[in-house]
């Protein structure tokens, strides 16, 4: 894990504006229990490529962060960008249904499931 974060830096030292190695730097991070630096690594992806992965992929990492309002926050972006994105509302279930939000997860499950039939977590979840 240690070798993977290495060359993801030095990638990003030679490409500051690489958003593939920031976010690829982030899910390493966060592989590694090191959150403040996988928030940080997703973040600048953002800044330089805000699409709906990257939005979906910064609230997961929030939602790791307890940072439930701003993980909803990049969710809906998510959303927003792309109303089709159904792993941006898979992720927005998974949060709602920690929050035990019930009622708002299974809309959210269904929704995921309607613009992706083939997800299996989604239909799983809806009970």
């Amino acid at each position: 894990m240690n070798e993977a974060w290495k060359q993801f830096t030095a990638a990003i030292h030679i490409s500051p504006e690489c958003h593939a190695a920031l976010e690829a730097r982030s899910i390493t991070n966060l592989q590694m229990g090191h959150l403040f630096g996988a928030f940080c690594d997703i973040n600048s992806a953002v800044q330089l490529y805000p699409t709906p992965t990257m939005l979906t992929n910064r609230g997961v990492i929030q939602q790791y962060m307890g940072e439930s309002m701003n993980a909803m926050s990049d969710f809906q972006q998510a959303i927003d960008a792309d109303p089709s994105y159904s792993l941006a509302y898979f992720n927005a279930a998974n949060l709602y249904f920690n929050l035990r939000l019930f009622e708002k997860a299974l809309k959210y499950y269904d929704m995921a499931v309607s613009h992706c039939t083939e997800d299996e977590s989604a239909v799983l979840n809806r009970g």
